[in-house]
């Protein structure tokens, strides 16, 4: 038993020593401008820190994003502790990724006391490159942060099936509750609590006998009751968030055979990237058709695979857990509900892959050992497997040093990839390569001209170099469909009114500020087109509504002094 624990404490070691040496480098990255703003660098209250605010608002419905407040939470702490030093925080990423590989192999090990295959399974999550995208993506807090919970979830549900109590049982509930507070894709969990209970921990066996099959099916569901309420609450609450901010894409663009045939591609396609895990992009532009091969087959594969891991179940009960898994977990972020531009994310395999390693490492360890030399032939082979990936996961890490790296590569490895091409003219404009970002701005359109994000972005660029027919004419793409966006119609104002277009420029300025009264630098601009027009009474209105809005505004002070002097004058 000695011996069995200093190894255990070796392969541990091991494994955790080779994701901390895969990761190290994030230390020196830096914050990127695909959604970091959002949660850190550009959020003026998760830069204060904990703060009692801050806690308010992290559990209100505030933040223009999905509901989860422990991440919030998270984000918070991290700068209460570390400032806004990216590296600090990427490296709280790692630290939860390297608990999640510990906790993994815990709960493989002590629920099927096969030590070699709980340490590959452990290993293959830590260092497999699909899972980079969760570790060096800083705003992926909520998946290495859920996933904690999750494996937690499972280690306490493990602990309460040993000697079943009502104490017991609550911790896994309450850490679950913590879970979806933090990711609610964590709704998956209490069916996979299900699956374990017929393997790794073998509460239920499907060699009893089958009158049994009813009362212990039963009995294993009522106990899960409380979670699955959780569960539905806490869906019913994100569907309401996301249908709130309007982030879902509707029937009318994405059909649900679209979907449909999507999902079967997508489940096929994590599958082959999990096998092959080259070419990997942080975003995936959703495909405008997939060819009949691609459909027929990947129905196939899927279909295929199901019914033979159900008929296995009996002998090898770990394929049909570690498959369905892998497609229950996946069911939340399959595009049945589409929220984003992606047709794929390699975030969405952290825990869905798990269910695959467990199939396969499972049935390679049952693999016949004839003799010593094959079970070492065995265990070698899979270090190979293990240094290869670890190798591409160090690569696959070093793209995500900043936004231009990122999404050069991410254009490299995909194609009509409209995002990535605004994202790194976004990037470029933050080094000062204005032409290179516009040249950027157009390769997206020319690929999606119905990209609004692109055209609002580029719009202040062209404004700011003076190309103002076609900030213009690129303004005029969206207005349409945007009349109530505030920043369109000023910067379409400010394009007007710098050709000297005042009375068309006062009109745009009108709907900004119909979006949005509390607009400064509409009412200082509106202000400015009417003294242009000689209406010098609602010049200095405007003024002054920028600087009730915004008392230190300069340049409203002085735009206000300059009329009332040529107001007085006049009065003259």
């Amino acid at each position: 038993m000695q011996k069995r624990s200093r190894t255990d404490v070796w392969i541990v070691f091991i494994i955790l020593f080779s994701v901390v040496a895969v990761y190290a480098q994030i230390a020196n990255h830096l914050f990127l401008n695909y959604d970091d703003p959002l949660y850190i660098s550009e959020n003026p209250i998760v830069q204060k820190g904990l703060t009692r605010d801050g806690i308010a608002w992290a559990f209100s419905f505030e933040s223009k994003t999905v509901w989860y407040p422990v991440t919030w939470l998270s984000h918070m702490v991290a700068v209460q502790l570390f400032g806004l030093k990216p590296g600090m925080h990427l490296l709280l990423n790692l630290f939860f990724h390297v608990l999640n590989c510990l906790m993994l192999f815990l709960f493989m090990r002590y629920s099927t006391r096969s030590l070699w295959a709980s340490a590959c399974v452990a290993a293959l999550f830590g260092l497999h490159p699909l899972h980079v995208e969760s570790v060096a993506w800083l705003s992926e807090r909520k998946d290495v942060l859920s996933t904690f919970f999750w494996m937690a979830t499972l280690m306490s549900y493990l602990y309460y099936t040993r000697r079943p109590s009502l104490v017991r049982y609550m911790w896994p509930l309450l850490i679950f509750s913590l879970g979806l507070l933090s990711k609610p894709m964590v709704v998956t969990l209490p069916f996979v609590l299900l699956l374990v209970d017929v393997w790794p921990i073998e509460r239920f066996s499907l060699n009893e006998n089958r009158k049994d099959w009813g009362g212990s099916i039963a009995s294993l569901f009522l106990e899960k009751i409380p979670f699955f309420l959780l569960s539905i609450l806490f869906s019913a609450i994100t569907i309401s968030v996301v249908n709130s901010l309007k982030t879902t894409t509707g029937l009318e663009l994405l059909p649900l055979g679209t979907r449909l045939i999507n999902a079967a591609v997508a489940y096929a396609a994590y599958i082959v990237k999990m096998i092959f895990p080259v070419g990997l992009s942080v975003i995936y532009p959703y495909p405008e058709c997939y060819a009949l091969w691609q459909i027929v087959g990947s129905v196939l594969l899927v279909g295929g695979l199901s019914v033979f891991s159900i008929g296995s179940i009996r002998r090898r009960p770990y394929m049909a857990v570690g498959w369905f898994w892998y497609l229950g977990t996946l069911v939340p972020v399959i595009g049945l509900v589409q929220v984003g531009l992606q047709g794929l994310a390699n975030r969405f395999t952290y825990v869905p892959l798990i269910g695959l390693y467990m199939l396969l490492v499972w049935s390679y360890h049952d693999l016949p050992e004839s003799s010593p030399v094959v079970r070492r032939a065995k265990r070698m082979g899979m270090v190979a497997v293990l240094i290869v990936l670890s190798v591409m996961s160090y690569q696959q890490v070093t793209y995500w040093q900043n936004s231009v790296t990122l999404f050069r590569h991410a254009l490299d490895v995909t194609r009509r990839n409209y995002v990535a091409h605004t994202n790194l003219a976004l990037a470029l404009l933050g080094e000062g390569k204005t032409d290179a970002a516009i040249g950027q701005f157009h390769k997206a359109l020319a690929i999606n001209p119905d990209f609004k994000e692109a055209r609002i972005k580029m719009g202040p660029v062209l404004l700011r170099e003076n190309r103002f027919i076609e900030a213009l004419a690129n303004y005029g793409r969206v207005s349409g469909d945007y009349p109530e966006f505030a920043e369109i119609q000023f910067n379409l104002g400010n394009a007007l009114a710098e050709m000297h277009r005042f009375e068309e420029a006062i009109a745009h300025y009108n709907r900004a500020l119909k979006a949005n009264p509390k607009f400064p630098d509409c009412h200082n601009n509106m202000g400015m087109a009417m003294v242009a027009k000689g209406h010098l009474k609602e010049g200095i209105f405007h003024f002054r509504q920028a600087l009730q809005i915004k008392n230190d505004f300069l340049e409203a002070k002085n735009n206000l002094r300059i009329a009332q002097a040529q107001l007085a004058a006049q009065k003259e």
